[in-house]
């Protein structure tokens, strides 16, 4: 009886959302910081009329809401564990790299093997962000199980931690501009690691127009931001 009223509450409060044109977008942390920090207001001076709630967290969290369909729009990336069927389209290719303090013994190497990461104590994502599972599925194909220093749900934490120590952190590139280049730096890995981060909603033969108006919008901001680089 319980979980009966609060998927008919969800419904409820999913049909308000529609009639006052209000979207719920979930974003990673990451993404939020280097691609939509402005995105609210950018969008408030192109369609005002479209209201916007954005929802923070991992993709596997943000995956989950959409499925739910507590969130109507999630940016995401691979690995996740999906099984729904989803309209994707690809936003950005990015690739991560492997952060450090400028004195780290790996600080010398041009670029860096997954054995020569290995040897160092390493920062993450906990697991409800799919950069975990990609990292750790990379150790895992090399049978090799890293010294995880520490999990974290916070990036800036993640940089923090490195800064001073022989820790390292691995993210995207697309990061580091937000950094202080003085206090990090970071190596590529001899062998490229890159991925794609898409904008997902789940499959509909319609939708409200202001879901669907934002989803081709959005797509279209991206794309002058990579022009503009």
């Amino acid at each position: 009886m319980i979980n009966l009223h609060d998927r008919m509450m969800t419904t409820i409060h999913n049909e308000s959302r529609k009639l006052n044109n209000v979207v719920r977008i979930g974003l990673p942390s990451i993404v939020l910081r280097t691609r939509f920090a402005n995105i609210v207001l950018d969008l408030r001076e192109t369609y005002p009329e479209v209201k916007l709630e954005i929802i923070e967290g991992g993709c596997q969290f943000l995956y989950e809401k959409l499925e739910e369909g507590d969130i109507d729009l999630a940016i995401l990336m691979e690995p996740i564990r999906r099984t729904g069927k989803f309209q994707d389209q690809v936003l950005i290719q990015d690739k991560f790299v492997v952060f450090m303090d400028p004195n780290n013994p790996l600080a010398n190497k041009e670029k860096v093997t997954w054995d020569e990461v290995n040897q160092m104590p390493i920062a993450i994502f906990n697991e409800t962000f799919s950069t975990n599972h990609l990292v750790m599925d990379q150790f895992a194909q090399r049978k090799m199980k890293p010294e995880v220093f520490i999990h974290s749900s916070s990036w800036e934490y993640l940089i923090d931690i490195v800064k001073g120590n022989e820790i390292i952190t691995i993210l995207p590139l697309s990061t580091y501009h937000l950094m202080n280049s003085e206090q990090i730096i970071y190596r590529e890995f001899k062998k490229d690691l890159p991925f794609e981060i898409y904008l997902s909603r789940k499959n509909y033969k319609a939708y409200p127009s202001s879901q669907d108006l934002l989803y081709k919008w959005i797509k279209n901001y991206i794309d002058q931001q990579v022009v503009s680089e």
